[in-house]
């Protein structure tokens, strides 16, 4: 039946909002090994004309941009990757793109937009952040 279906999406919609709570919770303890295993990368900022793509600078961050750009970069824990910074790429309008970069390879990893599509301006992105990899180097 309809209402069925609605108590059983509403008891869905709930342990949801439990499981993110406990994720957000389980994530302040993260905050301080995030701070110091990406400490010399932190507050760098690539502009490019009305493009800014700034590396994420705290777990909270990461969390406020996968709600924002609706995908799983809070949820899927990159903030722990070891090799990885996040960056959020803005311009005038807000929001355009989420990016993994690999500090191992010196590449985009990956490149996401609002719910994961392909962002407008994916290849100026990744350029940009590929002309300016000797801001990521390790040492």
């Amino acid at each position: 039946s309809q209402v069925h279906d609605l108590w059983v999406a509403r008891k869905e919609e709930l342990e949801d909002r439990g499981e993110y709570e406990r994720k957000k919770e389980d994530s302040k303890k993260y905050e301080n090994q995030y701070h110091k295993a990406k400490k010399k990368w932190l507050g760098i900022v690539i502009v490019n004309g009305d493009m800014r793509i700034s590396v994420l600078n705290s777990v909270k961050e990461i969390f406020e941009e996968g709600q924002a750009m609706h995908h799983c970069v809070y949820a899927m824990e990159y903030y722990k990757k070891k090799n990885s910074l996040i960056m959020s790429v803005t311009n005038s309008a807000g929001r355009v793109a989420t990016v993994e970069y690999s500090l191992k390879s010196g590449k985009v990893l990956q490149c996401r937009g609002l719910c994961n599509k392909e962002p407008e301006d994916y290849d100026k992105i990744i350029s940009t952040i590929e002309c300016n990899r000797q801001l990521f180097k390790s040492a």
